[in-house]
């Protein structure tokens, strides 16, 4: 090989390493990826519940799926069974209510319970997600 061949080969390579650090390390968690679980309400909605580290704390974000826009939800969310957030939300014209709240990561297990309510119909959704990172 002469040496114009290996100085690009060389370039190549370490543009490659340059491109797939900037590019892939954000995507990774540092202390850990997602935690998440998923199912079905007491009549036809859905939720998925997420439990995601950001420094000192986890970031907590659920969704229900109820295809019903306007519909007012009473929600509570736990952490090892001492409610750290509730409220009220309403369906968007989606038919989907977003909760998002943020917990301290402390050490050892976090099991993160969410509790919603519609309003309108007495639908319930109960979910949980175990967060250990």
């Amino acid at each position: 090989m002469n040496r114009t061949r290996i100085a690009s080969l060389v370039g190549a390579a370490a543009l490659a390493v340059s491109v797939t650090a900037a590019v892939g390390l954000p995507a990774q968690a540092k202390d850990g990826g997602t935690e998440s679980a998923h199912g079905t309400c007491s009549a036809t909605s859905t939720w998925k519940l997420n439990a995601t580290p950001q420094k000192d704390s986890i970031k907590v974000k659920a969704h229900i799926s109820t295809d019903v826009a306007g519909e007012m939800w009473t929600y509570s969310v736990a952490d090892n069974g001492t409610e750290v957030a509730a409220g009220d939300a309403t369906t968007a014209k989606n038919g989907k209510v977003k909760v998002k709240t943020w917990i301290a990561n402390v050490d050892g297990s976090d099991t993160i319970d969410l509790t919603a309510t519609d309003s309108v119909t007495g639908e319930t959704c109960t979910a949980q997600v175990v967060f250990d990172k």
